[in-house]
């Protein structure tokens, strides 16, 4: 496994290049799947298999209110909008998918 420095981290707002929320500090991820009982009659020990899967994530930074990246985050909060958030670990390497902000 390649070692990865957490020096090149990035978070990325509604998905395309040029498009880094400034400020940004930290980022944590969280995934996870459930796990299903596949267990019926006449089963005498549990059978478990894997559900639907999910993922959080946040990030921390310095508040900029010239940053239009921040703004725009701010205004999909307010809207209930999803964008698409890319929590990047280095140049080409990244965990994205769509999000609803929830906080600010």
């Amino acid at each position: 496994m390649a070692v990865i420095s957490g020096t090149q981290g990035s978070v990325t707002y509604n998905g395309t290049a040029g498009t880094l929320v400034g400020g940004i500090k930290t980022w944590s991820l969280d995934v996870a799947a459930a796990e299903l009982d596949a267990s019926n009659f006449g089963s005498t020990w549990r059978l478990t298999d894997s559900g639907i899967k999910e993922w959080s994530g946040s990030f921390e930074g310095n508040y900029d209110d010239t940053d239009a990246q921040q703004t725009t985050m701010w205004t999909n909060l307010i809207g209930g909008i999803k964008a698409v958030l890319l929590f990047g670990m280095g140049s080409a390497d990244y965990f994205h998918g769509t999000a609803v902000i929830t906080g600010h």
